[in-house]
């Protein structure tokens, strides 16, 4: 399994790296992360994850519109490259709206900040068979 990791806080991306890696059992090396929603975009051409752990919170760079709106696109557009990539949202964002947007545009979970080792564990188990 290849995962992606977006989210522009370091220690957020550390976090999960770790839980994947020793909870998960996923090779450190098919762990990749990015920062921004451009670098985002360039990782997953790059290396075509099977999953992608996505904030919804991420810095606009010069984006139009809502934030939300910015992360659904991304959603949308990493599903219309590969129909059976796993989306895992990942955000401090409770907003039932946002949070069925995104399962909408074609994530697999939602899980809230602050992370829970037992909750991203079985979020991953879950899609994992699928994969």
């Amino acid at each position: 399994m290849t995962v992606l990791i977006v989210d522009d806080t370091a220690i957020v991306r550390m976090a999960v790296r770790e839980i994947l890696v020793n909870k998960c059992n996923i090779e450190d090396n098919n762990c990749f992360e990015a920062d921004s929603i451009s670098s985002a975009e360039s990782m997953y051409h790059t290396q075509r994850p099977n999953l992608v752990i996505l904030d919804i919170s991420m810095p606009m760079e010069g984006r139009s519109g809502t934030n939300a709106e910015a992360i659904i696109s991304l959603i949308k557009q990493f599903r219309a490259l590969n129909s059976s990539v796993k989306i895992i949202m990942c955000s401090a964002t409770a907003d039932q709206t946002v949070i069925r947007q995104c399962l909408d545009a074609g994530a697999v979970d939602y899980l809230t900040k602050p992370l829970q080792a037992k909750r991203m564990v079985q979020a991953i188990d879950t899609v994992r068979d699928g994969i």
